[in-house]
């Protein structure tokens, strides 16, 4: 009898282990990442020298996870995804994205992200994302406040950002692409304040 219960425990374990329930392995997951645009309209902008940091980007609870995240036609009931994940930290990905859009827009200004050691530059831009998601046959929402401070930590300028584009049917590379230019709308955003600051 202890024999029969053992196996069968070890195939129950080994069923929750490959159905993924203890946050393992999901098999045949599809990873993305945003990508930065490579259209981007070059904004103009004082020889004045400009250093632009691009701090740690805030995201909420429900976007800091490996599954890419979508919202059913009412609004408020969340679907994660196991088989289609983020290739890594939603965080990580954004600033990265931003520091590459916003770096292609101002050629002439210096963007860099912070490191683990946080050394302020002239401009400081600082990002808390409250929104990021899709609405199959609807939109790709974004939404954001952002501010930008000085080398002393007095803030220059403040924002808050909303865009949209028009999404269709489920398709991840389609939303993971409608994302990637909501965060290159907002780079643009950023990118036009930095400009006016530096004149």
């Amino acid at each position: 009898m202890r024999k029969i219960t053992q196996t069968a425990a070890a195939i129950l374990l080994g069923s929750l282990v490959l159905s993924g329930c203890f946050g393992g392995f999901s098999p045949n997951a599809n990873f993305y990442t945003l990508s930065a645009d490579d259209r981007v309209e070059i904004i103009p902008v004082s020889q004045k020298k400009m250093s632009v940091q691009i701090q740690d980007v805030s995201i909420p609870d429900y976007l800091s996870q490996p599954q890419i995240v979508t919202l059913n036609k009412n609004k408020v009931e969340i679907k994660k995804n196991e088989f289609n994940r983020w290739g890594a930290p939603l965080g990580d990905i954004i600033q990265r994205t931003l520091a590459a859009d916003i770096s292609a827009m101002l050629p002439k200004a210096n963007v860099k992200m912070a490191g683990e050691v946080y050394v302020p530059e002239n401009y400081n831009v600082e990002i808390n994302i409250s929104r990021l998601d899709g609405t199959w046959n609807d939109t790709a929402t974004l939404e954001s406040w952002w501010q930008i401070t000085d080398k002393n930590g007095n803030q220059l300028t403040s924002s808050r950002t909303y865009l949209t584009t028009p999404l269709g049917e489920e398709n991840f590379v389609a939303l993971v692409e409608a994302e990637s230019a909501l965060i290159a709308g907002l780079a643009q955003e950023i990118s036009q304040s930095l400009s006016r600051l530096a004149k």
